[in-house]
């Protein structure tokens, strides 16, 4: 019968287990020092961390029971003892760590003859030999631990020569896959960095290297304080500049595809952080996600509604759910400018922006605006990019930034549905019950608020499901442990101070709405202006809804003119049609009017 030793995994002696656990430690602490003298010290110190009187009385005992197990398969004489130790004989082809190391060596040895198939080959029947982690069934001491990692080590490092062989053949699009694995299991690894990126830039795709170089630089950085080593650096600079030398032999160069930038960079990766408060929403989400599956166009989504109702966290959490689907980068642009009533990014300057995130040198962006456009057409040609423009005022801002290709999606934020866009349009609602106690527990706690259900629902209610009003009823909630739901409700039930209790360091419910506001007021298109004159003076009713004719009179003007006026406030959210010819304020939204009404802004 031939003897088989196993530590490449569980400590096996054929197909059996050796046990109990404290003569496997000493089998496992032979095996690997096989054909060496183990000392009675290191044995003691290996097997208990406190020894009794008794360890090397044991030590006898489990040495006995050893040879008794080793009697049972083999005739000779394996486990020879003197005063000072315990030698195990073992021979190469018996032991599969030795086998393990056989295997490595010739695999090397295949690689500096260039013969990469053979090298795969031998590092594949090495890596075939693992089971486990090393002698992974039991407690290692202190020098057991030591030569553990330096196992583990070694069979990372076979694992690298693999990828190197295959790589040499021209697997790269193969091994991919099992790179991103190592990777995000090893992140201090550069050597898998270098492969990963030399095989998505041999698979032809460029940005996916240069990302993954991004991504090697960002973890050593953040988590070690140091920057990429000189051949990590050395291959980015040569996937920069397209360098041949990094062709496998008889292959082309990868394609300059028409439209890409002269200066290659990383793609752009410019999405806010997702949204860690964001709940709900499934069915926009699977909306967001249908209209982005569409093929052969560039698929544009304006998702609409009224100042508060979580436009922007719903684009942003699609964003991060979709941006697999655009390997060449997402944009993000905020086209409000710089506060209420100021006017949005101008879209000359909106363009300069997407450009330079796309890695056009700022002497390449043009000065005119149509040129500026027609030039980000051609960045974006052929390109799969998600684009989300955030915050539009108007579909004037919006058009020149749209892209030509068809692997690219725009998702944008408005408060109004920018009907004359070639778009789908999303109109977000208020949250429900459930979705908006959810949202208050995860800003204010869940314990805090599951304990009073009728009240979180008081204070859904109250903030009329608003998510940004939730999220500062929330805040408040959270600054202040000595609150309970019922006092914050009790201060909120005031509807004269409503608005100044729903402020929370950067967020307030009442600026969202003047912003809303501004936007139309600030307009340059006179019946945007007249709107917001319009509501102004319509605000002085304060009730929750009214008719066309009673704003008319109010207006002094026609009611065909004054519905007109409304039907532009209902399309900039700022009031809710309820019939053609009648109109809703929102319970916020009025009390904003009310502000509005006494400061004749």
């Amino acid at each position: 019968m031939v003897l088989r030793f196993q530590v490449l995994g569980p400590v096996r002696l054929g197909a059996t287990a050796v046990g109990p656990r404290k003569p496997r430690a000493m089998l496992a602490t032979l095996l690997l020092s096989a054909n060496e003298r183990v000392s009675l010290d290191r044995l003691v110190g290996e097997l208990w961390d406190c020894p009794p009187r008794s360890a090397v009385a044991n030590l006898r005992t489990y040495a006995s029971g050893l040879r008794r197990v080793l009697g049972e398969v083999d005739a000779g004489d394996r486990l020879v003892a003197n005063p000072a130790g315990y030698l195990l004989r073992v021979e190469p082809h018996e032991l599969d760590l030795q086998r393990f190391q056989t295997a490595t060596e010739a695999g090397r040895s295949a690689l500096v003859r260039d013969d990469y198939a053979a090298a795969a080959a031998r590092f594949r029947e090495a890596l075939d030999l693992w089971r486990g982690a090393p002698v992974e069934d039991v407690d290692p001491g202190p020098d057991l631990a030591t030569r553990i990692a330096l196992l583990e080590e070694q069979h990372l490092a076979v694992i690298e020569d693999l990828v190197e062989a295959r790589l040499a053949v021209g697997e790269h699009a193969a091994v991919t896959a099992d790179l991103r694995l190592l990777v995000a299991a090893h992140p201090f690894r550069e050597r898998l960095h270098h492969q990963l990126m030399l095989a998505l830039y041999r698979s032809g795709d460029v940005p996916a290297a240069l990302g993954a170089y991004s991504r090697a630089r960002a973890a050593l950085a953040e988590q070690l304080g140091i920057e990429p080593g000189t051949q990590l650096a050395a291959l980015h600079q040569a996937i920069l500049r397209r360098a041949p030398e990094l062709s496998p032999p008889g292959e082309p160069d990868p394609p300059v595809v028409a439209g890409t930038p002269v200066r290659a960079v990383a793609p752009p990766r410019q999405l806010p952080p997702d949204p860690v408060t964001f709940v709900g929403r499934a069915r926009e989400l699977a909306a967001l996600r249908a209209a982005c599956a569409t093929a052969g166009r560039s698929p544009v989504v304006v998702v609409h509604g009224p100042s508060g109702i979580g436009k922007t966290a719903l684009v942003i959490r699609a964003g991060h759910l979709l941006a697999s689907r655009y390997p060449d980068g997402q944009l993000h642009l905020d086209l409000r400018g710089d506060g209420a009533g100021a006017p949005g990014v101008d879209p000359a300057h909106a363009l300069g922006r997407l450009l330079r995130g796309l890695g056009v040198p700022p002497g390449g962006v043009p000065d005119d605006l149509a040129e500026a456009a027609a030039t980000f057409r051609s960045q974006t040609a052929a390109r799969r990019l998600l684009i989300v423009l955030d915050g539009a005022s108007s579909v004037d801002q919006v058009r020149p930034l749209l892209p030509a290709g068809p692997g690219c999606a725009v998702l944008v934020t408005s408060n109004r549905p920018m009907c004359a866009l070639d778009a789908t349009r999303l109109r977000l609602e208020r949250l429900g019950v459930a979705d908006g106690t959810c949202l208050l527990g995860l800003v204010a706690g869940d314990e805090r608020v599951a304990a009073d259900p009728p009240m979180a629902a008081r204070l859904v209610a109250l903030c009329d499901g608003n998510p940004l009003a939730l999220r500062i009823a929330g805040a408040r909630l959270a600054a202040r442990a000595d609150w309970t739901l019922a006092d914050l409700a009790g201060r909120l039930a005031d509807e004269r101070d409503r608005l100044d209790e729903l402020r929370a360091d950067d967020l307030a419910l009442r600026s969202s709405f003047w912003a809303s506001y501004g936007e139309l007021a600030g307009s340059a298109d006179p019946d945007d202006q007249a709107a917001a004159t319009a509501l102004r003076t319509v605000a002085a009713l304060r009730v929750p809804e009214f008719p066309g004719a009673v704003a008319a009179t109010m207006i002094g003007t026609s009611e065909r003119r004054a519905v007109a006026l409304l039907d532009r406030l209902t399309e900039a959210n700022l009031l809710e049609a309820v019939s053609p010819t009648t109109f809703h304020v929102p319970d916020l939204l009025r009390l904003f009017l009310a502000d509005l009404s006494q400061t004749g802004a």
